[in-house]
């Protein structure tokens, strides 16, 4: 009841579910007509999707366990892109082509083959489709 009172949301008419006036920051008003229709659900749940995926790979850590023996910091069987995106799948739930992914220059022709912190880059395209701006995303995570 508070927030129907303030505004903040909208009880579930008929109506309501068919097309809603929206809160446009260019104006600060709510003016923006929009509707709900299949074309316009669908664009938004992809759109949903796409910022799931991206905020489950910016703010997460993924684990290997991989053995060295002997002396250095290499690992014996270095990370491969398919292992990368195996490990998506296992500990983020996000399924991930390994073609998207992309090595550091010392990485492209063995791997990831050092101990402890490393990184590569997944390459997320849609975002220009979305209309994702750059201050969420740079194209690269």
């Amino acid at each position: 009841k508070k927030y129907l009172g303030e505004g903040t949301c909208v009880a579930p008419t008929e109506e309501n579910r068919k097309a809603l006036w929206c809160y446009n920051p260019d104006t600060n008003a709510f003016d923006r007509y929009i509707e709900r229709n299949e074309e316009f659900l669908e664009f938004a749940s992809r759109k949903r999707q796409w910022l799931d995926v991206y905020w489950r790979v910016n703010t997460g850590y993924l684990l290997f366990a991989r053995m060295s023996w002997g002396s250095g910091w290499l690992v014996n069987c270095p990370i491969r892109k398919k292992d990368v995106s195996q490990k998506l799948w296992e500990q983020f739930k996000v399924r991930v082509d390994p073609r998207l992914l992309e090595f550091r220059e010392k990485d492209r022709l063995t791997g990831i083959q050092d101990l402890g912190h490393n990184w590569c880059w997944l390459n997320l395209p849609g975002a220009e489709e979305f209309g994702i701006d750059r201050e969420v995303y740079d194209n690269r995570r």
